[in-house]
């Protein structure tokens, strides 16, 4: 599978405005249907997926990738406001945040 047609969402079977819990919740089943000892090529694609939709700025990367010339930025920054709406910091990112404001 070529890097242009790796789709880490439909590997993992999930939509691209899918959440973190419910991302990471698909991984883990994933993982037990396909261990590393059994599976490895797919356990390998499957953790390629993973690593890249959990990963916002990789995420963010693929996003800006993905669209072509014609699209406009405004739909661009539309997309990426409800993606990162839909996110849910961390509590270490949230104090890191907190820092970097005082």
């Amino acid at each position: 599978m070529s890097m242009s047609d790796f789709d880490p969402y439909a590997l993992l079977g999930l939509p691209p405005d899918a959440d973190e819990p419910t991302i990471r919740a698909r991984y883990l089943a994933l993982t037990r249907a396909h261990p590393p000892d059994r599976d490895p090529e797919r356990f390998a694609q499957i953790k390629q997926a993973y690593d890249l939709v959990r990963d916002p700025e990789r995420r963010l990367r693929a996003l800006l990738l993905e669209f072509e010339t014609s699209d406009s930025l405004a739909a661009l920054r539309r997309d990426v406001q409800i993606q990162l709406s839909r996110r849910r910091l961390a509590t270490a990112e949230l104090l890191s945040l907190a820092d970097l404001s005082s």
